[in-house]
């Protein structure tokens, strides 16, 4: 069984909620957007915790790009 650091988890989550996202909407995202979004999966406990990786707690891959949507309309706009 290979362990692996929180960092590299948090890694591997990303590239797989950035292939998900492409996948099911033709999402790209940067990477303060994924950032962003992985810490509001973390937030809402739709993270699952083991000592290999972390997973997703979704029922339907839609739920994800619901999630995105919701953050990115609720991002702050920036002024000038």
């Amino acid at each position: 069984m290979l362990f692996l650091s929180h960092d590299e988890k948090v890694r591997v989550l990303e590239e797989v909620i950035q292939r998900k996202l492409c996948e099911i909407a033709g999402v790209e995202m940067n990477a303060g957007e994924l950032h962003r979004l992985v810490g509001y999966l973390f937030a809402s406990h739709l993270v699952e915790f083991t000592p290999c990786e972390y997973k997703l707690r979704i029922q339907y891959e839609s739920q994800l790009h619901d999630f995105y949507n919701h953050l990115k309309e609720s991002a702050p706009t920036e002024s000038v």
